[in-house]
């Protein structure tokens, strides 16, 4: 690379002696040297076969994760599996939060938050469908507001209204501003999974740092970590991408 730099050099060096003596001015000179100076060093960078990361961000050289570089400092396994447990939990809301259209046993787990502990909804009242659209729950407990509230915050995208010891509950039709509603939903779902597996890469690293080996070795972990980190990342984005494609396919 540095000899190419040094011959380009060289034959610009010949053609400014050349263009001096034709009077062209300085900044026209300047303009054109950087132009030339831009698309040699383009064609050199693409024939050396050299990548470059996108501005502002490092090129990332992938490791292998298939075991621990150093098992007795860090063991991926309980980092895959802990990770694979946030991937898992988002698959489990996509599949029963996110969905156009609301099911019997939809509103059986939610879980309403009381000062008697958490229970799901169908322990404190009897659910019952009186349309399409028109969900009755007759509560046997005193914890009529907490489980509105919980209905409201389900992320089913339900509308609630309490009369008496019963929660009149709407189910909302598929329109479009439905489907973006839910899409949006998912998204909310897909971004939370991103932080608990920033969460877990932190305490992993955090966990690493502690330990007792060579700067080099510790090094190789924290990249193995990061790593893994980011394929499940990646299968968390796959997810939401087809969940998007599902909700809006009819819009």
């Amino acid at each position: 690379m540095d000899f190419c730099i040094r011959m380009i050099s060289a034959v610009f060096h010949q053609r400014l002696i050349q263009m001096r003596r034709i009077n062209i001015p300085i900044k026209l000179f300047q303009h054109y040297n950087n132009h030339i100076l831009q698309h040699s060093s383009l064609r050199f960078y693409k024939q050396s076969g050299i990548v470059f990361a996108k501005k502002g961000k490092k090129h990332q050289f992938e490791v292998d994760v298939s075991h621990s570089i150093e098992e007795n400092v860090l063991s991926l396994d309980r980092i895959n599996v802990s990770m694979q447990c946030c991937v898992d939990n988002l698959e489990k809301d996509l599949m029963e939060k996110i969905k156009l259209t609301t099911s019997k046993g939809a509103l059986d787990n939610i879980m309403v938050n009381t000062s008697d502990g958490k229970f799901p909804l169908n322990q404190l009242g009897c659910i019952s469908f009186r349309s399409a659209h028109l969900v009755d729950v007759i509560m046997h407990s005193k914890h009529v507001k907490e489980s509105a509230s919980a209905i409201q915050d389900s992320g089913l995208n339900l509308n609630t209204k309490i009369q008496g010891t019963t929660i009149h509950v709407t189910l909302p039709k598929i329109t479009k501003q439905h489907r973006a509603t839910l899409a949006k939903a998912a998204k909310e779902f897909c971004d939370k999974t991103k932080v608990d597996l920033r969460n877990k890469r932190s305490k992993y690293i955090m966990k690493l740092r502690k330990q007792t080996a060579s700067k080099d070795i510790l090094f190789q972990l924290e990249k193995q970590i990061s790593q893994i980190s980011e394929h499940f990342n990646k299968k968390a984005d796959v997810m939401l991408k087809e969940k998007t494609r599902e909700l809006i396919k009819g819009i």
